[in-house]
């Protein structure tokens, strides 16, 4: 989603995961946004470059950025006023965090019912409203901006508040009849009351957002290219992951003893509640519910026809496990079955130490519940990549052939207003996993390496490249850092600036700073930075912007609809 130094492009995939159970959290996490970024560089000195970013997050989206190098004074104070700027927006982030226990002076008491105008949207899904002559802020899923609604205030925190949507007075020309049954109570979905246009609109100003108020870079007013729409707004999701949630701690006996005396039936496998509801825990902290979800509109037709054998199975072996002792005691006895790999005819599954199942649907193996199994997804234009089920692997495999073409036509671009004979003849694939973005690269470029730490998935690349064919294809074993670095050692004269590229798809956690460093001391051409995280992509936009870099161009892919 942002990019910068001589010759970068960024292209970034934005959608939402299916939010993971923690035991007990205030707010259930999500994935964010994913970014590419890809730059070009001419001469050693002031240079021109271009950006371009892809990310995923938003709902599946994709950025390109292009941008140009500065000159080496305008270069150092913008790297200033950009690492300013993040300290600023980290410092709010902390603020925000600090105001999560309720306090006195806030407008409302709990439980308080209020008439709101909405006024926009936040990047969380949220309807955002203003109350009152303070201004003081009011936010609530349900609500779109323009409409008038009621709600009831449900917490109070320093700077704002929360609140549950009670009904709405006047509608949005753009609010859609939600398809899922449990729209609003379950987290997994923030945007099925919306038109699909509008949030492709609204995810692109999101992006346009993170863009101007945490990177404050001086950028064209289109930038921001419009979001790639997914070619399937439902039933794109190949990887579920259900839960059943621990209870709080002093109610777990009783909830062992209750699956004990068969009451195992009624045990909720879903998602968590997208509100807060009334459930606490012993200290009076507040417990969020699951949401007991038997079929969900988002994932494949195959995964829903598997979905309720596969509940039932985890609901037998559940209380199968059992010793009458405690929740915790059953799902551990449970997790420690022997797990087997099916497909929609045959589900089986296993409830977790973490209480979670698994559902990955792939073109060539169907559905499967073994995480450790290794499955194989055939994807239109680029070919088969194989996988472990438990692992990473994009989960709309739908918008993966454009996804991916955008990243490659940008790494493998010449720099502006170059010769085509400038274009790069070597690709570095940091953070690459199983090999999808250097695999699909292979045949535009005369050497392709990947850096990946998890041995596993290294292994399953190294695989994929032997099948396809791909002689020209290294993968390294290493963090980011230590990679590049490797790479730099063993391939000097291979890895000179002008002939080299680079497409980075970090975790939410954005670029290690070393590896960021590492990365900048190879001067690549171009570099494609795809990002599942705006905020983390903006900072390292700004080490960037202070390396030489500026953004060109930013698309939006929209990887997840219907989610924030």
């Amino acid at each position: 989603m942002y990019a910068g130094r001589p010759g970068l492009e960024a292209v970034a995939a934005v959608g939402h995961q299916v939010r993971r159970l923690p035991t007990a959290s205030p707010h259930p996490s999500g994935s964010l946004p994913a970014f590419p970024v890809a730059a070009s560089r001419g001469p050693r000195q002031d240079r021109h470059c271009s950006w371009q970013l892809v990310g995923a997050g938003l709902g599946p989206l994709a950025f390109g950025v292009g941008c140009r190098r500065l000159s080496g004074r305008s270069a150092k104070r913008a790297g200033q006023q950009l690492r300013s700027s993040f300290s600023s927006v980290a410092a709010l982030a902390q603020d925000v965090q600090r105001s999560e226990a309720p306090t006195k002076g806030t407008p409302f008491t709990e439980g308080s019912v209020v008439t709101l105008q909405v006024e926009s949207l936040t990047s969380q899904g949220q309807g955002l409203a203003r109350y009152g002559p303070s201004g003081w802020v009011v936010m609530l899923f349900g609500a779109l901006p323009g409409e008038e609604v009621e709600a009831r205030i449900v917490r109070n925190f320093k700077r704002y508040s929360e609140a549950g949507l009670i009904r709405v007075l006047e509608a949005s020309p753009h609010r859609v009849e939600p398809r899922c049954p449990y729209f609003q109570n379950c987290s997994g979905c923030q945007y099925q009351h919306l038109s699909y246009e509008q949030q492709l609109q609204w995810k692109q100003r999101h992006v346009e957002d993170a863009l101007s108020r945490i990177s404050k870079l001086d950028l064209p007013p289109d930038v921001v290219q419009p979001t790639v729409p997914s070619p399937l707004p439902y039933h794109y999701r190949t990887k579920m992951t259900p839960h059943l949630q621990q209870p709080p701690p002093m109610r777990q006996k009783l909830a062992g003893k209750q699956v004990a005396r068969g009451d195992h039936a009624n045990v909720p496998i879903g998602f968590l509640e997208e509100s807060w509801g009334e459930l606490r825990d012993f200290t009076g902290r507040r417990w969020k519910k699951v949401i007991d979800v038997d079929q969900c509109p988002v994932a494949t037709e195959a995964i829903n026809a598997a979905l309720p054998g596969v509940r039932d199975n985890a609901r037998r072996r559940f209380a199968a496990a059992n010793d009458g002792t405690s929740f915790s005691a059953l799902a551990e006895l449970s997790a420690s079955s022997p797990s087997s790999s099916s497909s929609s005819s045959s589900p089986s599954a296993v409830a977790s130490p973490g209480f979670a199942l698994l559902l990955r649907d792939t073109t060539v193996d169907g559905v499967v519940t073994d995480g450790e199994s290794v499955v194989t997804e055939e994807i239109p234009g680029l070919g088969a990549f194989s996988f472990r089920a438990g692992g990473f692997f994009q989960n709309n495999s739908s918008i993966l052939p454009a996804f991916v073409e955008y990243v490659l036509s940008a790494a493998s671009a010449a720099p502006d207003g170059g010769s085509p004979a400038l274009r790069p003849s070597v690709l570095i694939d940091v953070y690459c996993g199983v090999g999808l973005f250097a695999l699909s690269a292979s045949a535009r470029f005369e050497q392709v390496f990947g850096i990946e730490v998890a041995g596993a998935s290294v292994e399953m690349a190294r695989e994929n490249a032997r099948r396809r064919g791909a002689e020209n294809a290294e993968f390294v074993c290493a963090d980011a850092e230590a990679g590049l670095r490797k790479l730099q050692r063993s391939h000097r004269s291979r890895l000179a600036g002008a002939t080299l590229a680079v497409v980075v798809d970090p975790p939410r956690s954005g670029l290690a700073a070393n590896a960021l460093k590492a990365l900048l001391r190879l001067e690549p051409s171009r570099i494609v930075y795809v990002s599942c995280d705006c905020a983390t992509q903006a900072r390292d936009l700004q080490e960037f912007a202070a390396g030489g870099y500026a953004v060109q161009s930013v698309t939006p892919f929209d990887l997840f609809p219907q989610t924030c």
